[in-house]
C-alpha cells in the first residue's frame, strides 16, 4: 500500500532529522 510506503519515508525522515538537530546542538556546544 502507498499508506505504509510514505509511513515508511516519514520515519526515515524524522529520524535523520533527529540526528541532524543532535549534530548540530553538538556542534553548537563546542563552539
Amino acid at each position: 500500500m502507498i499508506d505504509e510506503r510514505l509511513q515508511q519515508i516519514n520515519k526515515e525522515a524524522s529520524l535523520f532529522c533527529n540526528r541532524h538537530q543532535s549534530m548540530l546542538y553538538e556542534y553548537g556546544k563546542l563552539n
